[in-house]
Parts: C-alpha cells; structure tokens; sequence
C-alpha cells in the first residue's frame, strides 16, 4: 500500500507533526534532543534568517559539517528558506570541496567549528561574498547557527517550496570524474517514504531509529530526516559508525530499527556473543552496497529480527528496489 498522505511539503509536515506530537524528540544526537515542537519553531527561524542572505527563490545553501542534530534541521531549514539544500563529505578534502562549493554556486555555508579554519581558507581566496554560519561556540566574524535558530526573523520562512522545485542537491560519488550535483524535488525525496521506508521497512511514530549512516547522502536523508519527519518517528543520530555504540544503544533498549550498510552488519554480527539478543528491536534495513545473502540470513538468525536489502542510486531519490 503507497502512504501518498506523507508526499507532502516539508514545512506543512512540520507544523502537522508538532501540532500531533509536540514534545516527543524527532531528532536525538549524543549532545542534544530537539522535540516536534521545537523543530518546526527552529527550522522556521532558520528559514526565515537563511532567505535573508540568499539573492532569492532556488538560492544553494552549502552544509558541510559533521553529523549531528543541526544538519537535519539545516536540511529543513533551507527548503523552509526556499533554497536548495546541499550537504557535503566533511571529510573531503579541501580542493574537492572547493570543486563542489564553486559547481553548486553556494551563497550560504552552514558548517561547525572543527571545519571552520578550512572554509575560511577557500573563502579567502576569492570567494568573500559567501555568507557562514558556524555550528556551536560563537566565534568572530561568522553568525553562529544556534542565534538563528532560537531568534525571531525580520521576515518568516517563505515556507512556498513546491514539491515539484529543486530542494535538495547532492553529489555523487564522482566514479567517472568528478562528482555529478543530482537535482531531488520533495516530491521524489517523499515519494520514498511513502513507498518504501512507511510501508515496508514499517517506520511509524512508534519507532526510534537509530542511525549511524553520513547525513551526507541521499539514503541517511531520505530515511532518517525526511522518513523520520513524516512518519513521526524519532531518529537518535550517531557521530559516526562504532560497533561498541551500536550495540552499547541496542542494549539499553528503545531502539526499534536499525539503519546501516552492509559492512556494519557484519562487523555487528561478529561482536556480540550466539545468544544475544536485542528485545526492542525489531527491523534492520541495509543499503548502500551489496549484502551476501548468507550474512543476511546469519544475522537474522541470530537476532530474530527482519533485516531488509535495498537497491539504489542517488540520482532515483535512493530506493529502486528493496528484499
């Protein structure tokens, strides 16, 4: 069955999943929570003062920072601005970002301290019309994320981003040369979630996903920032993949789904001892490389829980196909 109620823009999910939820986390990282509520009250802050520094409808908004619960809003917070997100490797080297900041013709940066010095050094060379706001202490020069997030805007979020506009922009891999900016609407990002991450990975206002996956690339957005918002889930975002942390979270119990790549599974299967179990989990999805069929059922087997395989590329909005 397609879920078409949840093909909807992102600012009306917003205002919807506050209004239903209110105080229930969407987002969780290992240093704040945000609620429902909070979430549209930011990311309408957000958008409001990001439109501010833009030329205008369509404008790129460049995020290049590492995971955490300010990526997600940013994401949310340039459509509100009726930008178009753009979420880069952090991890990238400084030319290779240079490339990617050029090529996409960003106006605004939103990226964190750790990363500042390297933003500043491609900025200083030539490219000083570029608005940055900086993820966590203030520092000089740059506006500071968290000011904007909790301060009203001279002028509210447009919030008027068709489902049919560019929303969102996101490199490929670069396999035959550099890397390819893929245009995604709201719509083909949604889409998704109503025919695949709703229906049959099962996601629901229920669940708590937890996420170690780059929110850098198309399957970590489309599942855990748009999926999440949609349904009404919580989604705790990890820094980064740690067999430890994984299993330290599945062991403390309220983490319903996991989200990985095929590799983490593996490595998961070989940590814990035969009769482990997970009590509240109860759906594993893996995609992003090829899953052998024998680690799949071994991890089913071990676990008890559906381990589900997806098939996908950026340039279809992630899924193309799902076991």
């Amino acid at each position: 069955m397609i879920h078409t109620q949840l093909v909807t823009p992102v600012a009306q999910l917003l205002h919807d999943q506050a209004a239903t939820h209110g105080e229930k986390p969407a987002f969780i990282d290992a240093r704040r929570s945000v609620s429902y509520r909070e979430l549209d009250e930011r990311t309408a802050h957000l958008g409001g003062h990001f439109a501010a520094m833009a030329s205008g409808r369509g404008a790129r908004g460049l995020i290049v920072a590492g995971n955490g619960v300010e990526v997600a809003e940013s994401y949310l917070g340039l459509v509100r601005a009726s930008m178009v997100a753009v979420c880069i490797n952090p991890n990238a080297a400084g030319p290779e970002i240079a490339y990617q900041l050029d090529h996409c013709g960003a106006e605004l940066i939103i990226t964190d301290t750790q990363l500042l010095p390297v933003i500043e050094d491609l900025l200083s060379d030539g490219r000083s019309n570029i608005s940055v706001v900086v993820i966590g202490e203030p520092v000089d020069g740059p506006l500071n994320y968290e000011s904007l997030a909790t301060t009203t805007p001279d002028t509210p979020a447009p919030d008027d981003l068709s489902l049919d506009e560019t929303a969102f922009l996101l490199y490929t891999s670069g396999t035959t040369g550099r890397p390819k900016g893929v245009m995604l609407t709201q719509r083909s990002m949604l889409w998704m979630v109503a025919v695949c991450w709703s229906p049959m990975l099962g996601l629901g206002a229920d669940d708590t996903l937890l996420s170690p996956l780059p929110l850098f690339h198309s399957y970590a957005l489309d599942l855990c920032v748009l999926g999440v918002v949609a349904t009404g889930a919580t989604v705790h975002i990890m820094d980064r993949f740690s067999t430890d942390e994984v299993l330290d979270h599945l062991r403390a119990g309220g983490c319903t789904m996991l989200a990985g790549v095929p590799t983490m599974f593996q490595y998961l299967l070989h940590g814990t001892s035969d009769d482990e179990t997970f009590p509240d989990l109860r759906r594993c999805v893996s995609a992003g490389a090829i899953l052998p069929g024998p680690a799949n059922d071994a991890f089913e087997e071990r676990f008890g829980v559906e381990l589900l395989d997806g098939y996908g590329i950026t340039e279809t909005s992630t899924m193309v196909a799902m076991n």
